[in-house]
């Protein structure tokens, strides 16, 4: 497996100026990010508590987790007991329950400076009938557009396309990976129409 950050933006600085608020984003392993947005929200997205990763503690304000899945949805390592947990699937049983009776949450909601939604897709390309319901967030901070894929599992419909933002003029020479490491950016260094960012927690070879 390849993990890395795919990014669909005219990334020309990834370090702003000296002073200049930062938004910056953490890859502790398997799918687990940490986003810290410029006024100082911590978003962290399907925790984990994989020995092989090592101890990633996080303080988030907000946890997003895109499936009920182990790998994807262990708060061990999220140490502030009061942040804002929302799932982007339902069940009265959320981890213990049955993968079948997953539905989508359909979240559309904003905390703090983030604006958060969720659309619902499949962890297998027979929607589902494999390895359960998956969740893309879409997260709006500083003018950027940030899509979480989760473990998406099929290629994006035009309807997602559509509602993630990946048109026909994304520049596909644009296309940066970004392999296990921070990533640091000033939100005013990308350009207002390109400011969408996609990251795929996994890449199978």
């Amino acid at each position: 497996m390849i993990r890395y950050l795919l990014a669909l933006s005219a990334l020309v600085a990834l370090a702003g100026s000296a002073g200049a608020k930062e938004v910056s984003i953490k890859w502790h392993g398997q799918s687990f990010f940490e986003i810290k947005t410029s006024a100082g929200t911590v978003i962290a997205i399907d925790p984990h508590d994989l020995e092989a990763y090592g101890k990633r503690q996080v303080k988030a304000d907000l946890v997003l987790v895109t499936h009920f899945h182990i790998d994807h949805c262990n708060f061990a390592q999220i140490t502030n007991e009061r942040a804002k947990v929302i799932y982007g699937l339902k069940n009265k049983d959320r981890l213990a329950g049955s993968r079948k009776s997953d539905e989508f949450a359909n979240v559309d909601e904003t905390f703090k400076d983030v604006k958060i939604k969720g659309l619902g897709s499949y962890h297998d390309d027979v929607e589902g009938m494999k390895r359960g319901k998956n969740t893309i967030f879409i997260l709006e901070f500083d003018g950027l557009r940030i899509v979480f894929l989760g473990d998406l599992g099929h290629e994006l419909t035009p309807s997602l396309a559509k509602k993630v933002g990946i048109g026909k003029d994304q520049d596909e020479k644009l296309i940066k990976r970004f392999k296990h490491n921070e990533l640091t950016l000033d939100p005013e260094s990308v350009p207002r129409k390109k400011a969408l960012i996609a990251m795929l927690g996994y890449e199978e070879k």
